[in-house]
């Protein structure tokens, strides 16, 4: 992480979101950014024979042995702390996160993701959206490089947005109970009176 001179960038995905065009993508990020470490975070990780696999993986990538980091799940506050040792999170694709993204963002974490034609790839542009992130958001595996190492290259402005993601996210639609229900209520109103406005009763 910053804390010890070096860029860490992290994923604690589900494992089954994580294929070989999105592990060749984050080597050639690993490669435009000298010294920087993949970190890797799941409960699938703390079963050896899948610990192996995955480390094939990314070895197949060309990302070298030193510049991983693979832990397996812990306690969940122990979980959410660990965010504090990455400073970028990559998000993979097609199917991006959902709640790790938000778990991120909350964390003061950067989310880089690639934004797909269908619902599961677009999760995590739909919360970079309510909190006004949509410079993270890549439209191609080319966009997602140039924003990785983008942030990468600009400490000031990570420690800025640990500084205000809290207050951002508390401010923002995704915390917001009393504006989703209003919006749902209208939703099944409107509904309705289409309904009824067909004469179909």
């Amino acid at each position: 992480s910053l804390m010890k001179g070096h860029i860490t960038f992290g994923c604690f995905n589900n494992l089954l979101k994580i294929n070989s065009d999105v592990v060749r993508l984050w080597s050639r990020l690993l490669s435009d950014v000298p010294d920087s470490i993949l970190f890797l975070k799941t409960p699938a990780l703390s079963v050896e024979s899948v610990r192996v696999r995955v480390q094939d993986l990314l070895l197949d990538a060309g990302i070298a042995e030193e510049r991983m980091r693979l832990e397996g799940g812990t306690p969940q506050m122990q979980h959410i702390a660990a965010y504090g040792e990455i400073d970028i999170a990559l998000d993979p694709f097609p199917c991006s996160g959902g709640m790790t993204t938000a778990e991120a963002c909350w964390m003061g974490v950067p989310v880089v993701t690639l934004a797909s034609d269908r619902f599961v790839g677009r999760i995590s542009s739909t919360v970079l959206h309510a909190l006004g992130h949509e410079e993270w958001i890549a439209r191609d595996p080319a966009e997602y490089l140039k924003i990785a190492a983008g942030l990468a290259s600009d400490r000031d402005r990570m420690v800025e947005t640990r500084k205000d993601a809290r207050a951002r996210f508390m401010d923002s639609a995704l915390c917001d109970g009393a504006g989703l229900a209003r919006a749902l209520e209208q939703t099944y109103r409107s509904v309705w009176q289409e309904f009824c406005a067909q004469g179909t009763l």
